[in-house]
């Protein structure tokens, strides 16, 4: 099974070096790092271990963050792993149209508006 990963580098929620969901001492449990995930689904799905890496048009330079997009290709039944590393951005959907108040961005970190994540994600499930 293909999978997309959508992962803020400063996301105060799931963070992406691992570790504790929330703030410490939440009880949320842990996760691993964004990589180790990728990684987790690279070798399940025996992709090729080295990325295409696309670094993607900084369209909103006020929104402080950007896209680098890594695809992992030649997996069993034409799978293929695919994440979208959002440097700088939160737990926040990337979107160039709806956009975040910045009250909410005080709780789940910045929001980035390079890509809109709902035609990046149909694009990759339609094996775009």
């Amino acid at each position: 099974v293909s999978t997309l990963f959508v992962n803020g580098t400063d996301d105060p929620l799931v963070p992406w070096n691992g570790g504790a969901v929330g703030k410490a001492n939440s009880g949320r449990g842990t996760v691993l790092s964004a990589q180790d995930s990728v990684m987790y689904w690279v070798q399940h799905n025996q992709t090729k271990l080295t990325p295409t890496v696309v670094d993607l048009p900084n369209l909103d330079k006020w929104d402080k963050s950007t896209v680098r997009y890594h695809q992992y290709d030649g997996g069993l039944n034409n799978s293929r792993v695919g994440m979208y590393q959002v440097s700088g951005g939160g737990h926040a959907t990337p979107s160039r149209a709806e956009r975040y108040a910045f009250v909410w961005e005080l709780i789940v970190g910045r929001q980035n508006h390079d890509i809109e994540c709902a035609d990046a994600i149909w694009n990759f499930f339609q094996g775009g």
